[in-house]
C-alpha cells in the first residue's frame, strides 16, 4: 500500500460517520485531489465500501472480513513486524514461502499470510488443519543473532505475545500448554512452529508459524478434532475481525521480542509461567516423571522426580 492511501484510509477510520471531501483529504494528506480520487478508485476496486456523493464527499462505509493486506497495513502500529506483508488466498504452507523469502534476503519482520493452508505443518510434523477463511495461519521472519542453546526461548516469546493479543481482541484469557500451545477453557486454540536457521553455534534467522482458531465452527473439523481443539467463533459464539487479531498480534510481538532481545529471557520466562497450564502437573515427558515446576533460565521446563530432583527438558525439535 501506498503511503497515500495508508494515510488516506487512516482518515476514513479516524471519521466514519464523516463524509470527507476530496479537498479536504488532498489539503490534509498533501497532494492533488486526483491523486485522492485515483486511491478512492483503488480502495474500492479492493473491496472497501466507499461511498462517493456529490459536493460531500468520501464516506468509509464497510472494511471487508477477508485478510487483506491493505487493510493490516493501514492500522498496523509497529515499526518492523508486519511492515512486509505478503498475503495469499491459499499456500501448502506459510513456513515454506517464508523460507523463501528469507533465503533471498528478506528482512526481519516480514510476514506471509493466507487464508488456507493446504499443507499446513504443525511440531513433530503433524499437519494443522485449517478451514478456509475461518482461522489465522501466519509465518513471521525473525533474525535474532543469539546463542543457539537460546533458540527455545523463541517459541516461549511467541507464546506469550499470541496469548496476550487475543486476550486484548477477544476479551478472553489463554492460558500456555509445554511446548507450544495455546488452551482456552481446556482445547487447543492455536499452535506455534519454530524453525531456525543457525551458523555454527548463532541463530541467524528463525521463521515463527502461528495458527489461531478464529472464526471456525466445530462442526467443520473432523470428529477427532472437536473433541481437543476449539476455536474464538465455537467459546464465545460470535465472529472476530481477523485482521485486527493479526495487527495486536504483530503488535505483541515486536513489543515482547523488545523486551527480550533488551532485557534478557528472565522477564518473559515469568509471562510465561503465569499463563502455564503445564505447571504442578505430574507428567511423563523424554523418559522423565515428575512435576513440573516451572522455567529454567534458558527456558527449559523443570521436571521434579519422585527423589526431589531436578531435570530440564527442551523443545527437542527446534531447528533444521
Amino acid at each position: 500500500m501506498s503511503m497515500i492511501k495508508k494515510r488516506l484510509f487512516s482518515l476514513f477510520q479516524s471519521r466514519p460517520s464523516d463524509f470527507i471531501s476530496g479537498e479536504e483529504a488532498a489539503r490534509q494528506l498533501g497532494c492533488s485531489r486526483a491523486a485522492i480520487w485515483k486511491h478512492v478508485k483503488e480502495l474500492q476496486e479492493e473491496g472497501f465500501d466507499i461511498e462517493a456523493v456529490n459536493r460531500k464527499g468520501y464516506r468509509l462505509k464497510h472494511v471487508p472480513n477477508a485478510l487483506s493486506e491493505n487493510t493490516l497495513l493501514a492500522g498496523l502500529e509497529t515499526d518492523t513486524f508486519g511492515q512486509h506483508l505478503y498475503v495469499y488466498q491459499a499456500l501448502p504452507s506459510t513456513q515454506t514461502k517464508l523460507h523463501e523469502l528469507a533465503q533471498q534476503g528478506a528482512k526481519e519482520g516480514t510476514a506471509v499470510i493466507c487464508d488456507q493452508q493446504t499443507n499446513g505443518r504443525g511440531r513433530l510434523q503433524r499437519s494443522w488443519y485449517g478451514g478456509e477463511g475461518g482461522n489465522i495461519a501466519v509465518s513471521m521472519l525473525l533474525r535474532p543473532n543469539i546463542p543457539l542453546q537460546q533458540a527455545t526461548q523463541l517459541t516461549l516469546v511467541m507464546a506469550v505475545a499470541c496469548a496476550e493479543a487475543i486476550e486484548e481482541v477477544a476479551g478472553v484469557y489463554c492460558q500456555i500448554k509445554w511446548p507450544n500451545d495455546l488452551l482456552l477453557n481446556g482445547k487447543k486454540l492455536a499452535g506455534i512452529l519454530t524453525e531456525t536457521v543457525a551458523e555454527p553455534d548463532q541463530v541467524v534467522a528463525a521463521i515463527v508459524g502461528i495458527g489461531i482458531n478464529v472464526n471456525q465452527s466445530c462442526k467443520e473439523w473432523p470428529l477427532e478434532l472437536s473433541e481437543k481443539a476449539t476455536s474464538l467463533f465455537c467459546e464465545e459464539g460470535k465472529r472476530f475481525d481477523r485482521n485486527a487479531l493479526l495487527q495486536q498480534l504483530f503488535l505483541e510481538v515486536e513489543r515482547l521480542y523488545k523486551l527480550y532481545k533488551k532485557e534478557g529471557f528472565t522477564v518473559i520466562r515469568l509471562l510465561w509461567e503465569a499463563r502455564a497450564e503445564t505447571i504442578g502437573k505430574y507428567v511423563q515427558l523424554e523418559g522423565l516423571q515428575g512435576y513440573v515446576t516451572g522455567l529454567s533460565s534458558d527456558g527449559a521446563l523443570v521436571i521434579k522426580d519422585e527423589c526431589g530432583q531436578s531435570h530440564s527438558v527442551y523443545i527437542t525439535d527446534i531447528g533444521e
